[in-house]
């Protein structure tokens, strides 16, 4: 599976969405929108610095994580489980600026 990251057009923000391509399926699969934390969006703009250390997927493949802001500017990291069923909610970590994996 390959995870990446799909921009919306909104029209003057810049929600993403996580989307997840199952190469044996044949199928792509898009998950709840979000507006990205500030840190995330840095991140994520320069994701080449970091992809060697900082990862979005869980060791064992099956979440993705994230953070976002709401309207007051409050930022939460949340978790994605890429295997629920259609219409899942994420999963609400805690407030945060950014979420990442451990190696192990």
């Amino acid at each position: 599976r390959i995870g990446y990251l799909n921009w919306l057009a909104v029209p003057n923000e810049a929600w993403a969405q996580w989307r997840v391509y199952d190469l044996a399926a044949n199928q792509d699969r898009g998950f709840n929108a979000f507006l990205p934390s500030f840190p995330m969006r840095m991140m994520i703009g320069s994701f080449n610095q970091y992809a060697q250390s900082d990862r979005f997927w869980s060791p064992d493949g099956r979440y993705l994580t994230y953070a976002d802001r709401d309207r007051a500017l409050v930022e939460r990291v949340w978790l994605v489980d890429t295997q629920a069923p259609r219409g899942a909610d994420p999963i609400l970590v805690d407030e945060g600026v950014i979420g990442v994996w451990s190696w192990e």
